[in-house]
């Protein structure tokens, strides 16, 4: 993503997250990462609660009723199907339990153009 000097640079982020009965992580995540990207794709697997029933911007949920399910294939699908790769600059996969470890989308912005 290419900006001129005049552009306000921005970078698109998503997570992929896989969840099951996460309710004691899912609003602590979900407040902490909303706020430092641009969407979340939430993969239930077969939780009590069928999580399709959050009615959240720019969160996305799709459920997974199989009985063994490997997280890497099942994130894979999503990052493929909802064409995340080509959609967004940056990509977190996490665990429900965990968290980026910044505080605001500038915070996240400036490390992301910062060279290395």
């Amino acid at each position: 993503m290419q900006h001129s000097s005049q552009e306000q640079q921005t970078v698109k982020i998503a997570i992929v997250a896989m969840v099951r009965d996460g309710e004691d992580y899912l609003p602590e995540f979900l407040t902490h990462h909303l706020s430092l990207v641009n969407d979340i794709f939430l993969i239930d697997h077969s939780s009590s609660r069928d999580l399709r029933e959050l009615d959240l911007d720019r969160v996305h949920v799709f459920r997974s009723n199989h009985r063994a399910q490997y997280q890497s294939e099942c994130t894979n699908i999503v990052i493929e199907h909802r064409g995340i790769r080509q959609n967004y600059d940056w990509l977190f996969v996490l665990d429900i339990d965990e968290f980026l470890p910044f505080f605001s989308k500038d915070e996240i912005e400036r490390y992301y153009f910062t060279p290395r």
